[in-house]
């Protein structure tokens, strides 16, 4: 009897271990993998456009980007400063949309948060904003090293400039 329960106890801890392998969506690992060229530590500069003087304001800015809960989502950590204070700060978790592309929900230190479609493929992508007076779209452009964003304002069919950060890997 007593070799039974132990036999029924470490079959149930088998079935447990083997179910754990299984926890995580093993397709949306899958689809993960499409955004491992972002994963890593990125720095450089940029500059953004100031919408009170309209005058180019100059930051450095530092990502640290990385998969968790096993491969399923990549989480993102920005920092910007600028004369040594910090004028962006935001955490984004990426996921994966089962429609094809993914979701971005980011939380801004400004208390901004927002979730949006994150689109495109092989170090391409985009993900618009959509406000009262038009649309805010980020473009992303990742080579091996290099990381190039850049933010325009869309207002009528047309294009304004107000963002451009470029960054270097540092660490993959």
């Amino acid at each position: 009897m007593k070799n039974l329960i132990t036999m029924v106890i470490c079959s149930l801890s088998f079935v447990g271990l083997s179910a754990q392998d299984e926890y995580y969506n093993q397709e949306n690992k899958k689809l993960m993998q499409e955004l491992s060229i972002m994963v890593g530590d990125w720095e450089g500069s940029g500059w953004a456009m100031n919408t009170k003087t309209r005058v180019k304001e100059e930051f450095t800015q530092t990502e640290e980007i990385r998969f968790d809960l096993d491969s399923t989502i990549i989480k993102v950590r920005g920092v910007g400063k600028s004369d040594g204070s910090i004028i962006h700060d935001a955490i984004a978790f990426i996921s994966p949309n089962t429609n094809g592309g993914f979701f971005m929900t980011s939380f801004l230190g400004d208390g901004r948060d927002g979730k949006y479609e994150l689109k495109g493929s092989n170090g391409n992508y985009v993900w618009k904003i959509p406000t009262p007076q038009g649309t805010v779209i980020y473009t992303i452009t990742i080579t091996e090293n290099t990381w190039k964003e850049v933010g325009d304002f869309e207002m009528n069919g047309q294009l304004y400039p107000f963002f451009e950060m470029n960054l270097k890997r540092i660490k993959s």
